[in-house]
């Protein structure tokens, strides 16, 4: 339905580049286009500049210049916390990095619990690190052009700190419709990018708050584990789609693990095949992805083909897009 909506010439282009970076400009969620049955999102190395809020577009098309950043760079990550005391899912990503990250671990993280607007530019502007992470709730109503993220008991749009905020080139958002699908003037995510940012995760829809803690705590196990033994500059986008593949492989693990009522973690051999696969770069990491279920299941490769389409496509992971510029942004060897 969506590839019925795209000029043909587009389309073909874009089929072209399956397996290449691809560059998106605009409001339109073209990430979910789905190239030789998978989005684009997961088949290319993929970001997207928005044109809004004001002359956001402008900025960074003008920011050609290179950032170099290396593994070490990394090491401190800010999480800016802001929930109610009394908020069950106020501890998920602090137990998530507890469990993924080792104790002796280098990459080292902060949180820092935030309940008015002060606090949270303060957090911001005492942090000299490279990455940061809202964790917190966020809304975007359709009666409003901006959205918002919950702040003690406000609801606030960071572009309303433009010049009093000093953000780290990456953002990544724990939080719902950060950036939506319908294309708002202002969402919080592209608020971000406004003011300084480079790089945002951000999110499609509302999120299922464990997924999302546990996204976040494998993509800091990525810092720690991945960046340190390139062997080439990697620039970020590439880094971010081969965390939000690995993410994507889990999600569909997950539920085949629940239509078949097996325990948790009996298809892990599927995952270590992923992550092999995705990290040295494989184009075909995704056909090999169905190939090894096949054989853990049981099922015909056109069985778990539709299983997967059927279940599991639209999964947490596609929720997420990333925004900005991170191709300008390479991570280099030590």
């Amino acid at each position: 339905m969506f590839r019925s909506l795209i000029p043909a010439q587009l389309l073909s282009k874009l089929d072209g580049y399956a397996n290449q970076g691809v560059k998106l400009v605009g409001d339109v969620p073209l990430e979910l286009l789905p190239i030789n049955g998978l989005p684009l999102s997961l088949r290319c190395s993929v970001s997207r500049l928005p044109t809004l809020p004001g002359n956001l577009l402008v900025r960074h098309s003008l920011i050609c210049a290179p950032t170099f950043l290396r593994p070490s760079d990394f090491h401190d990550v800010l999480v800016v916390r802001s929930f109610q005391p009394f908020d069950p899912i106020r501890s998920l990503l602090e137990v998530a990095i507890s469990v993924v990250l080792r104790s002796q671990s280098k990459v080292k993280v902060k949180f820092v619990d935030v309940s008015n607007e002060q606090g949270f530019i303060e957090a911001f502007n005492q942090f000299s690190g490279k990455i940061a992470i809202f964790d917190g709730h966020g809304v975007q109503s359709a009666d409003d052009p901006q959205g918002t993220l919950s702040v003690g008991n406000l609801k606030i749009n960071p572009v309303q700190f433009y010049g009093k905020i000093l953000l780290p080139p990456i953002i990544l958002l724990s939080a719902c419709e950060t950036h939506t699908l319908e294309g708002f003037e202002s969402s919080v995510a592209s608020a971000f990018l406004f003011m300084g940012a480079r790089s945002v995760l951000g999110t499609l829809a509302p999120i299922d708050a464990r997924g999302a803690a546990t996204l976040i705590a494998r993509f800091l196990f990525r810092l720690e584990a991945f960046l340190p033994v390139l062997r080439r500059p990697m620039n970020w986008t590439e880094v971010v789609t081969g965390m939000l593949r690995m993410s994507y492989v889990t999600d569909i693990l997950f539920k085949f693990e629940q239509l078949d009522g097996v325990p948790h973690g009996t298809y892990r051999g599927v995952q270590m095949t992923a992550n092999v696969a995705i990290n040295s770069g494989d184009p075909e990491w995704f056909e090999k992805v169905l190939c090894e279920l096949s054989k853990q299941t049981n099922l015909t490769d056109e069985q778990v083909r539709l299983r997967w389409r059927d279940t599991c496509y639209f999964s947490e992971t596609l929720r997420h897009v990333h925004l900005g510029s991170p191709e300008n942004i390479f991570v280099t060897p030590e």
